[in-house]
């Protein structure tokens, strides 16, 4: 009864069209969709503004993208047009200064709608959210980019901001290419870095790289290796460049050597498929009968091939397997919180907010760890199993040979969780040059706690960048001294290095050792988000807010960044700007009629270690919302939407009266005539609404271009109340607290004395 009250007080009659229009597209057969609406050739300001609203083809293109997400890569064509239609909606529906930015939100706020289907409550806030969105008021729009944590980002589109090290459902991730790369654009990123591990399939390589082009982010594909090293795995990252275009890059995965590099990478994954069934298998037939004895109900099996659906077109992974188990014992423990809440004791409230608070990791931790399961395989250690795949077997200096073999320009990317700057001075003099840049950075590791030692890793490599024979010297004598007390045949490795530092440096001498930040993003269950940014390239207003956010970690790296301003001839010069261009000769007049364009720049062997850094993590952390287990058993009554969601007449006319009421008292306050004092209120608003009709109609060329629009529908009636109620404040405060009171009481000034 309450939802019902505040649904009629609180929302309009437009937003549940909104919502009943989203609905109605959600709960139609893909085959049924108009195909018309999601088609990228017609302009969105064309004959689609004929066929349905704005409204609509943005929801459709947003289903389509996300409807299809675990359909395969014969949907892949499908994304990508529905992408390009809602990229292309989004910009043409924002009519504000803040242009890319309220096309972010608008993209947020549909995906948000889509994905709530089934909660109305929650879809009619979004949808009221969206109309307000839409306006492009700037205010509306910075609240917006503050509720859903998106920092706000340049208009000119020039952020440094990136993400050097994320996943998609290929791989290890939840979302497809299409996916990724529309939510890389709401973060603001313009470069990604792709990791595929061993393998990379054509068609997801063909799918992220036109839906990059689309939204211009610069995409960057890579090939992730698991080397053994000392009883554990490194990861090398091997990024090929140097391609003309993205066509040239395709047709390098068709490289007879780079296939056979691949189908040997399909050998491990296909032996990880296996260790991950075998753990499912031992969870089966251990861990299930001990939890049904724990819990009290039955814990049913998972089987193989409901995991293997759950994983889809990825590559299974330990992961997986938490996340798939974590998904199969959900039914189970809101059996055992139901009976929790009913025994209502202290123990039982202890163990309900343990059970809620139980997540992935704590899957991986309890259920899957081999420390407390020494029967299940250790499989975040494969180096341990006795039959490793061949291409596991190799060391760094066989697996950097091949790989040089394949491109000469590629990057090889050390990642650095788990090292220390021994193991990554030993592993830069294995590798003979070939390793080169650093993930000084991963937010996955640096949240683990794996990354323990980057200031020394830092050290080093600004030592090496600066060709400091000497530094050099000393920090590998310190390392052999070390190695000395832990490890003789190390020891013995370091003091030959120690004997050829110059040979070291000689490799990084022209070519600097560079940097690479990643956060290891999958799009799952993580308490961490995508992508990075340099805040000097941010404006001041994004980094202040971003700042006063609890969940926002510190990152301690930072990197010199270089503003450089070009001008450049525009390509359609107004006339304006063509008669000024006559004026160039003039001295201190060369740039008139020119586009000045702000671009940054900053070096990757620049990025270093320090307390303050300049990096800003843009996904935040997530903050731990459980299993929604004491919600389920004590659900309370539904939230007030806020005065934000009020009905727009109820709003409209609060606004009037908040204007008209000083205004009033004003006229009555200050005027002796009693028509004025009584009227002169009514004229002013009369006057002032006048005027706000005719700007809006001038201002849309409603009365003189040939349209069908009626001149009515130019007219925004909440701005013209906005008008009203701040044009009777700014009365009350000319007149009675400047003129009058200030003034005449206060200075004795008046017209009469002057």
């Amino acid at each position: 009864m309450a939802g019902a009250l505040w649904h009629g007080i609180f929302f309009d009659r437009q937003d549940k069209e909104i919502l009943a229009l989203v609905n109605r597209i959600l709960e139609t057969d893909a085959r049924q969709a108009d195909a018309s609406l999601v088609e990228p050739d017609l302009h969105p300001h064309g004959i689609k503004e004929l066929v349905a609203s704005p409204v609509s083809r943005m929801a459709h293109a947003v289903i389509n993208l996300l409807r299809n997400l675990r359909e395969g890569q014969t949907q892949a064509r499908g994304r990508l047009r529905a992408l390009q239609t809602l990229y292309d909606e989004v910009l043409n529906s924002a009519h504000s200064t803040l242009r890319r930015n309220t096309a972010r939100v608008l993209m947020q706020i549909m995906k948000d709608m889509v994905r709530a289907h089934g909660n109305q409550g929650k879809q009619l806030r979004l949808a009221h959210d969206f109309r307000r969105t839409v306006q492009g008021t700037p205010r509306a729009v910075r609240q917006m980019l503050a509720r859903y944590h998106l920092p706000e980002m340049p208009e000119e589109w020039n952020q440094l901001a990136f993400d050097d090290h994320v996943y998609d459902a290929n791989t290890l991730g939840r979302k497809s290419p299409t996916h990724l790369i529309m939510d890389a654009w709401i973060k603001g990123l313009r470069s990604l870095t792709v990791a595929y591990e061993y393998w990379v399939q054509p068609e997801a390589a063909r799918e992220i790289l036109r839906a990059a082009e689309i939204t211009g982010i610069a995409v960057r594909i890579g090939l992730e290796f698991h080397v053994p090293f000392y009883g554990r795995c490194i990861s090398l990252f091997w990024i090929p460049r140097g391609f003309s275009s993205n066509e040239d890059f395709l047709e390098f995965l068709h490289n007879p050597k780079l296939v056979e590099i691949m189908q040997r990478g399909r050998e491990v994954l296909r032996w990880r498929r296996r260790r991950v069934l075998q753990s499912l298998a031992l969870w089966n037939a251990r861990q299930r009968p001990q939890l049904e004895a724990t819990l009290g109900f039955a814990v049913p099996e998972l089987t193989s091939e409901a995991f293997l659906r759950f994983v889809g077109r990825g590559q299974a992974s330990a992961q997986h397997l938490a996340e798939a188990l974590h998904r199969h014992m959900l039914p189970v423990l809101r059996q055992r919180a139901a009976h929790l809440a009913a025994l209502n004791t202290e123990e039982a409230r202890a163990e309900l907010q343990a059970l809620d608070a139980f997540g992935v990791e704590d899957v991986l931790e309890q259920w899957l760890s081999p420390l407390r399961h020494p029967e299940m395989p250790d499989l975040s250690n494969p180096a341990t199993a006795r039959d490793l795949p061949a291409l596991m077997q190799l060391s760094v200096q066989e697996l950097t040979r091949e790989l040089a073999d394949l491109n000469p320009g590629y990057r090889l990317v050390l990642g650095t969780q788990d090292l220390k700057a021994e193991d990554v001075a030993e592993l830069l003099w294995d590798s003979q040059g070939c390793i080169s840049h650093l993930e000084i950075f991963n937010m996955k590791g640096w949240m683990e706690g794996r990354q323990a030692h980057l200031k020394e890793i830092s050290e080093l490599q600004q030592a090496l960048n600066a060709g400091l024979g000497p530094r050099v010297k000393e920090l590998i004598r310190r390392m052999a001294r070390r190695m000395d007390n832990q490890d003789e045949v190390r020891a013995a490795k370091f003091r030959q290095i120690l004997l050829n530092v110059p040979k070291l440096w000689a490799h990084y001498r022209d070519r600097p050792l560079g940097s690479r930040l990643g956060t290891n993003s999958t799009s799952r269950a993580a308490y961490y988000g995508m992508g990075f940014a340099l805040k000097e390239t941010l404006p001041r207003r994004s980094v202040r807010a971003r700042a006063r956010e609890r969940f926002q970690p510190d990152i301690p790296i930072c990197s010199p960044v270089e503003e450089c301003v070009r001008y450049r001839r525009p390509s359609n010069p107004t006339v304006w700007q063509s008669a000024q261009a006559c004026l160039r000769w003039l001295p201190g007049c060369r740039h008139l009629g020119m586009e000045r364009r702000r671009a940054w720049k900053t070096a990757s062997e620049g990025f270093r270690v320090c307390p303050q850094g300049n990096v800003m993590n843009l996904g935040g952390l997530n903050r731990r919302t459980g299993n929604g287990l004491q919600e389920t058993v004590v659900a309370g009554p539904e939230s007030c939407p806020g005065l934000s969601c009020l009905n727009r007449r109820i709003s409209n006319g609060l606004k009037v009266l908040l204007g008209f009421c000083p205004a009033f008292f004003s006229f009555l306050y200050t005027q002796d005539w009693w028509f004025l004092a009584w009227c002169g209120t009514f004229l002013w608003f009369g006057i002032t609404g006048v005027r706000n009709v005719v700007q809006m109609v001038m201002a849309a060329k409603g009365a003189t271009r040939d349209t069908l629009i009626h001149w009515k529908d130019q007219v925004s009636v909440s701005r013209l109340c906005d008008s009203l109620m701040y044009t009777g404040i700014s009365v009350f405060l000319l007149e009675v607290v400047v003129r009058v009171w200030l003034l005449e009481d206060y200075l004795g000034l008046s017209a009469a004395k002057a």
